[in-house]
């Protein structure tokens, strides 16, 4: 009976070595964490890189629901909006 080795999950994933890259740095820099269990999107102390004003993520998925956010930088910090939502699902921001 053969051996299969499983492979290490990665908490980032694509197809697109470009795009996990961009992923994985937009993750760290807005400390995005998403928690299943409670339903809920977590930014730690979000912060976008200076040559960034505004981004949209779009049809961010939970546990079925989805959200549409806008993140603008306001001086020193950055302001998450919820641009629409569709389902049970919470947005917290930590500082």
């Amino acid at each position: 009976m053969a051996k299969h080795r499983s492979r290490p999950r990665q908490a980032c994933s694509s197809a697109n070595g470009t795009t996990l890259a961009q992923a994985c740095g937009a993750q760290a820099c807005l400390g995005l964490d998403l928690c299943f269990a409670r339903r809920e999107i977590r930014f730690h102390n979000p912060q976008l890189p200076r040559f960034l004003e505004e981004i949209e993520i779009r049809d961010l998925e939970l546990a079925g629901a989805s959200v549409n956010l806008r993140l603008r930088r306001r001086g020193a910090n950055t302001e998450v909006a919820i641009v629409s939502q569709k389902g049970d699902i919470a947005i917290k921001i930590m500082q």
